[in-house]
């Protein structure tokens, strides 16, 4: 019974996206690594990202920005400890899983890229410079 389709999926739905869902997820599964959600809105002057990052101390979250490149990097450990009624330990379980993830955001100004963090979500503010950054040099022809 367990390779039978649950009624919520369309079974001729052969997207791209989703054709290979079944497959992804049930290698994925056993790696402890998540890909946090994440909402990416670019306006004229910045790039603003919210990622949820839920049960995650601010500590054990690291944003860097190099090559027009986002770069996010967190680690959550968890400790679960269930004791008897005379105090002694029954069951300890731990976990800990890293995030991470990369968004590609061009023409930032790294030097005025505010981030803030509450309640779970990471807000991220990259201010877009005005003019782009790309040399260039004009090559006479003889």
């Amino acid at each position: 019974m367990s390779n039978l389709t649950p009624f919520n999926k369309n079974i001729f739905d052969f997207s791209p996206s989703r054709i290979f869902d079944d497959h992804f997820n049930s290698l994925f599964k056993y790696f402890n690594t998540a890909i946090p959600k994440t909402d990416l809105r670019e306006t004229n002057s910045e790039y603003i990202v919210d990622i949820d990052l839920p049960g995650i101390n601010k500590e054990n979250i690291n944003l860097t920005y190099e090559d027009n490149t986002l770069y996010l990097s967190a680690i959550q450990s968890n400790e679960n400890e269930q004791k008897d009624n005379n105090g002694n330990t029954v069951f300890t379980e731990r976990s800990k899983s890293q995030i991470s993830r990369y968004y590609h955001l061009p023409n930032g100004n790294e030097d005025n890229i505010k981030a803030d963090f509450e309640n779970g979500v990471l807000h991220v503010s990259v201010p877009k410079l005005n003019s782009i950054n790309k040399k260039s040099k004009i090559i006479d022809i003889q």
